[in-house]
């Protein structure tokens, strides 16, 4: 299941550094909101921040991405993204992290 966050985010791809936003979360994937959008075909790097003293990075694939055109002219992009790449101690952290954020929406 998934749990609502709003955890900055960085993507890396061979050739950009994309800021973002993760929307929402799960142990398998996320959805993720930004202003620029990496090349759909690229396999990305995130490393995003759960708290001051807990990150984590993961290799992902882009599964699905969506344009959200605003009525005040703003273009807002959201990648679904899937964890392909991650180690065990940060997939830990981000369970944990998803528990917590689950008892605290209750």
């Amino acid at each position: 299941s998934r749990v609502e966050v709003s955890w900055p985010v960085t993507m890396l791809t061979g050739k950009q550094s994309i800021i973002g936003e993760i929307k929402n979360i799960s142990e398998s994937g996320a959805l993720i909101g930004c202003q620029e959008v990496p090349s759909p075909e690229e396999t990305l790097k995130l490393r995003f921040e759960i708290t001051d003293l807990f990150h984590v990075s993961a290799t992902v694939e882009n599964v699905r991405f969506n344009v959200d055109d605003s009525p005040s002219g703003s273009i807002a992009y959201y990648l679904a993204v899937r964890f392909i790449e991650i180690t065990e101690d940060e997939r830990r952290i981000l369970c944990n992290a998803i528990e917590l954020e689950t008892r605290n929406a209750v």
